[in-house]
């Protein structure tokens, strides 16, 4: 870190870094460590240009924008390519209010750790935030303290390891959470998560669901302590915001995506009925004229046909709901103690 970053004005709006060749230490640009920070009037992390060329030496991004004015994240921001550390980056951004669907963490990103801490009006954050990381990624307070955060439908990918208190404090958090097998430690994840969320979601008693890999052994050891954890328990920890439902061996990446956002789907979701009024007179003028002799011609080789191809369907069709209540009775819920069955149902 250099003298640089520090004589910036405060109250610019947007800037270009144009520094050419080495810093004043003569080293390469590979840290841009608080570059950014406190910077009241940059409302979009865009509105920092860095050229490629000094992008691509990027290592240390940590408390890049902290502290800053930003208000979104859009779709199009990157962090940069190369930079492996973005600790802290937007943390204490408390106009933030949004990141756009479409934004995603940079695959060589290795701690991403507090990224958002903090950050109070935040609201809103898409599905694939993670992106997939080439290797282990740590993640812990990254939404902590994030006090407007709701309606959440997020899937945390295979490589992300620590998570400890990454939802702790949310109070208005409600939603889907999906975490991968890789969890190595998860202490305080949901901790005082949804005490101020009004709706649980359907079929459950909580604000909250977190779908998890029963084979993981840190997930198991957390299931068994449901009040430190925030977990729903009928008879140890009733007042629980988060049901824990473990995801069945034979579920596909894109059916459990679905289920997660079903009840979203249900929400936004409308049907539009369009009523034609037909006079009756009309419709009596229109009517054809049968003809009896046509009427008792055999019928034609493309009307076998036809009636094969509906006999045809309605034998798929019934495969199909067969099939379709295979995968929903792997999930047995008991949902008047809102508990889950981990027996999980193969095929023979």
């Amino acid at each position: 870190m250099t003298d640089e970053f520090y004589e910036l004005d405060k109250t610019v709006e947007t800037l270009l870094f144009d520094e050419e060749g080495p810093d004043t230490d003569g080293n390469n640009w590979t840290s841009f460590e608080d570059a950014f920070s406190d910077l009241k009037n940059l409302k979009s992390p865009e509105d920092a240009i860095i050229p490629d060329k000094v992008r691509e030496q990027i290592v240390n991004a940590s408390y890049l924008f902290t502290r800053s004015g930003i208000e979104k994240i859009p779709a199009s921001y990157r962090f940069p390519e190369n930079a492996t550390t973005v600790l802290s980056s937007f943390s204490q951004c408390e106009k933030l209010t949004m990141i756009e669907e479409g934004f995603q963490l940079s695959e060589n990103i290795t701690d991403a750790g507090s990224l958002f801490l903090g950050c109070i009006s935040l609201e809103t954050i898409p599905t694939d935030l993670f992106g997939n990381p080439k290797g282990e990624l740590g993640a812990r307070y990254f939404f902590s303290g994030c006090s407007s955060l709701k309606n959440i439908n997020l899937i945390i990918p295979e490589g992300v390891t620590d998570i400890e208190s990454m939802f702790a404090e949310c109070s208005s958090l409600s939603g889907f959470v999906s975490l991968p097998s890789t969890i190595t430690e998860m202490r305080g994840i949901f901790r005082l998560a949804g005490s101020e969320a009004t709706t649980n979601q359907p079929g459950y008693h909580t604000p909250i669901v977190m779908y998890y890999d029963p084979s993981n052994s840190v997930i198991q050891e957390a299931l068994k302590d449901p009040v430190e954890y925030n977990f729903y328990d009928a008879i140890e920890n009733p007042n629980g915001k988060v049901t824990p439902v473990p995801k069945p061996a034979a579920t596909s990446t894109n059916l459990l995506n679905a289920k997660i956002n079903a009840s979203k789907q249900l929400v936004e979701s409308s049907v539009h009925v369009q009523v034609k009024v037909t006079d009756p007179e009309d419709t009596a003028q229109k009517q054809p004229v049968s003809n009896p002799k046509e009427d008792q011609t055999l019928p034609k080789e493309s009307d076998v046909e036809l009636k094969k191809d509906i006999e045809e369907d309605d034998e798929n069709k019934q495969k199909d709901t067969a099939a379709d209540n295979t995968i929903d009775q792997m999930v047995p819920v008991d949902k008047e103690n809102n508990t889950v069955s981990q027996k999980l149902t193969t095929k023979e």
